[in-house]
């Protein structure tokens, strides 16, 4: 009697998924293992009549039912599990062996491919839209929003500077010649307008022409000088007297202070000095 132990068809499928999950070492391919492990349990030794429902598998496994459906995706692509659906009953499955390493990073998008992985996904893609399209708006030219350049080179020509009588080639522009701008002479000075400031420069009257002065005597100006550095009056203020109108003298024509005399004293002491000759 033998006593090699021979190994059930079950039990190698879950040897064999487990040293999968080890290998990998991956949280998907743990999760898919241990989603066939809750199918495996219900299994016959030799892998088949295993037709738990999605329900009682998700219970057992402690996740949604979405995520039992991933999980069952990936073990049929791989290679691992055999569905077999039947009407108003629940599927049945068969435990695989494959003769190879299963191809786990080919198959996991069945897994990772969510209803809330697509969502994000698409909201994500959005935004980089979004955010693209803000910064190609702000770098973006006017001419490139559908405005006809005017210029075919797409760089307007240069123009001559002042003083060039050759036409202008800029679109836009006439086709006549370009003539030097020569500001207008302005007067010496600096002031084209004469000053208005202190007088008017329209008078409609005559204005009275100023009275002259009497011419100041040689003696009179020493006078006026030893009054001005004399010391000012520290009295009461004198009242300012009007003067009659002066009288000229009638030898020499000088003013006369005195209303009473007609000559002045030089003439009169010329005129003594005369008699007194003729006299002599």
């Amino acid at each position: 009697m033998s006593t090699d132990r021979v190994q059930t068809v079950r039990n190698a499928w879950i040897n064999r998924v487990r040293d999968e999950a080890l290998r990998m070492h991956r949280p998907e391919v743990s999760k898919i293992f241990h989603i066939g492990m809750v199918i495996a349990t219900y299994a016959d030794a030799d892998g088949s009549n295993a037709f738990p429902s999605t329900a009682t598998i998700a219970a057992v496994a402690g996740c949604t039912e979405e995520t039992v459906t991933r999980c069952v995706k990936v073990l049929i692509a791989v290679g691992l599990l055999e569905r077999k659906r039947r009407p108003n009953k629940s599927a049945m499955y068969q435990l695989l062996i494959p003769l190879g390493r299963p191809d786990w990073l080919a198959h996991l998008h069945l897994y990772t491919d969510t209803r809330q992985a697509r969502r994000k996904k698409a909201e994500k893609e959005k935004e980089m839209a979004e955010l693209l399209a803000s910064k190609d708006a702000a770098s973006r030219t006017p001419f490139q929003d559908g405005i006809r350049n005017p210029f075919p080179t797409g760089v307007p020509e240069p123009v001559p500077a002042g003083g060039s009588e050759e036409p202008g080639t800029r679109s836009g522009t006439v086709s006549g010649p370009v003539l030097e701008r020569v500001p207008e002479p302005v007067p010496a000075g600096g002031d084209q307008y004469p000053p208005t400031s202190g007088r008017d420069p329209q008078p409609d009257h005559d204005v009275p022409e100023l009275e002259p002065q009497p011419p100041v005597r040689a003696g009179a100006q020493g006078d006026k000088e030893d009054h001005q550095s004399q010391p000012a009056h520290e009295g009461p203020p004198v009242e300012h007297v009007e003067h009659p109108a002066f009288t000229r003298c009638s030898g020499c024509g000088l003013p006369l202070l005195r209303t009473n005399r007609t000559t002045c004293t030089g003439c009169e002491r010329a005129h003594a000095h005369h008699t007194t000759q003729e006299s002599a």
